[in-house]
């Protein structure tokens, strides 16, 4: 999904998985937030 937004993602060798899952949650809570704000 989140393929081509974080570039630093495929540089970095630290946890990319945690990484893509962490900004795959982050994105989710910051997609509900907006919807409830509407």
């Amino acid at each position: 999904l989140a393929a081509g937004r974080c570039p630093k993602r495929v540089g970095g060798a630290g946890a990319p998985r945690f990484s893509a899952l962490a900004e795959e949650a982050f994105f989710a809570v910051a997609r509900l937030l907006y919807a409830l704000r509407l």
